[in-house]
């Protein structure tokens, strides 16, 4: 039982790290906030509906991006691949 309570400590810890700001690169380049400068960003999803779709109750069926919100003034970018989180 003190294995699996130290595993899901352990979790729990890992899912608050992986929601706290971060930082990220793409294609070989750290990303900066073009507004603000600011490094550290909380990564989403967001669904890329289109009309028709839409119109058929398909939603679900259409592409989703990743995005990246600036911590420091909260712009939001847009990545239609997965940035990777740095380790830190």
């Amino acid at each position: 039982m003190s294995r699996f309570i130290r595993a899901f400590k352990a979790g729990v810890a890992a899912f608050r790290e992986g929601t706290k700001p971060g930082e990220y690169v793409i294609g070989g380049t750290s990303l900066r906030c073009p507004h603000c400068g600011s490094s550290a960003f909380s990564q989403g999803r967001a669904m890329l509906n289109s009309a028709g779709s839409t119109l058929l109750n398909l939603d679900w069926l259409d592409p989703s991006a990743t995005i990246l919100v600036c911590s420091g003034c909260s712009r939001i970018e847009w990545f239609a691949r997965e940035p990777e989180r740095q380790a830190g």
